[in-house]
């Protein structure tokens, strides 16, 4: 079915189009929508961790976790099974997105969100964060890698029930995990092994409900990265100290339900600045915004080039533009006249 010629996209939804027609399971927006079903998530971990009696019970996608500091990680894929054990897994086609270091905070990440107060530790249900990477991360040329914590002097497993496995995606041989792995490098469906995945792929990629949902997912996409540049351009004029706090809102066409947090960073910033305690903030948040207090490698001018950019692809009704006009650039022209 051509969908192309089904709906009468603009220019941007025809981009879309040609978009998703390219989407593999490697890319982890489009993975995250295709193992929404538990029927196809069951089929992952049964042949991932060799358990073909496994059931999911719940599954959940773009799945966010916080710690008690208040600083998040959006998990792909979170599911549990009939055992209660926790699930997470991650498809990453960079190298850097599936650092041991991230393994090892997803792990405690859903071990602190798993648990509740008065839970005996040897109630603590066995975990798994399993990372699908593009490439072969470990450099070994295994198609699994499983890390398990042990005793190092006698080498025994230390018992713990916590487990980090790495799939390299590169061995697609006639295995089981090869034929899956294969699947997860397919654009189109008609090539992929597994029935119920490519069922799955072909209903976001043909179907007109599926193509839809796709589309509209993207809009939201671009949406939130809009609003998340122009908060941080917000947030980096507070820093320098250009505007007013209504200034910079007003320049900004921030609504004043995301003005109002920029308050508290303004203060927070200076108290960070003297040396001083942050202000006492809500439990579970952070005192200091993350994108403040991290160090600002780019200059503004490549703020704002990103600042442009993404506001050209915000609708008009979106909240963050209030219909005042389509490019902004006498907001371009004030931010240089304050350089």
């Amino acid at each position: 079915m051509d969908v192309s010629n089904r709906f009468p996209y603009n220019r941007k939804h025809e981009e879309d189009l040609k978009r998703l027609k390219n989407f593999r399971l490697l890319d982890d927006d489009f993975c995250t929508k295709v193992f929404e079903d538990i029927e196809c998530v069951e089929l992952l971990l049964r042949i991932i961790l060799k358990k073909d009696n496994l059931k999911v019970t719940e599954v959940h996608s773009q799945y966010n976790m916080k710690n008690l500091q208040g600083r998040s990680a959006r998990l792909d894929i979170f599911a549990t099974d009939d055992t209660e054990a926790a699930l997470n897994v991650e498809v990453q086609r960079s190298d850097q997105g599936a650092n041991p270091r991230r393994a090892r905070y997803h792990s405690s990440l859903i071990d602190a969100n798993i648990t509740e107060p008065g839970d005996k530790y040897e109630k603590l249900p066995e975990s798994y964060v399993i990372f699908i990477t593009e490439n072969d991360v470990m450099g070994a040329g295994l198609p699994l890698y499983h890390i398990n914590r042990s005793v190092e002097e006698t080498g025994n497993g230390f018992g713990d029930d916590s487990h980090i496995i790495y799939v390299n995606s590169q061995i697609q041989d006639e295995t089981a995990l090869g034929r899956l792995m294969h699947d997860f490098s397919c654009t189109d469906p008609s090539d992929m092994n597994y029935k119920i995945l490519a069922d799955r792929v072909r209903f976001f990629k043909s179907d007109e409900e599926g193509v839809l949902t796709m589309c509209q997912m993207l809009e939201e996409m671009r949406n939130e990265t809009a609003l998340e540049t122009t908060k941080e351009f917000a947030l980096r004029l507070i820093i320098r100290g250009k505007d007013t706090l209504e200034g910079i809102a007003e320049i900004t066409d921030l609504p004043p339900c995301r003005t109002e947090p920029l308050k508290r960073d303004k203060e927070n910033i200076n108290r960070q600045r003297k040396g001083e305690a942050p202000a006492p903030s809500k439990p579970g948040t952070s005192p200091f915004p993350i994108s403040v207090c991290a160090p600002y490698p780019l200059p503004l001018r490549s703020v704002v080039r990103a600042f442009r950019s993404a506001w050209q692809s915000l609708p008009v009704s979106a909240e963050v533009l209030p219909a005042r006009t389509p490019c902004p650039s006498s907001f371009c022209s004030y931010f240089y006249s304050r350089q």
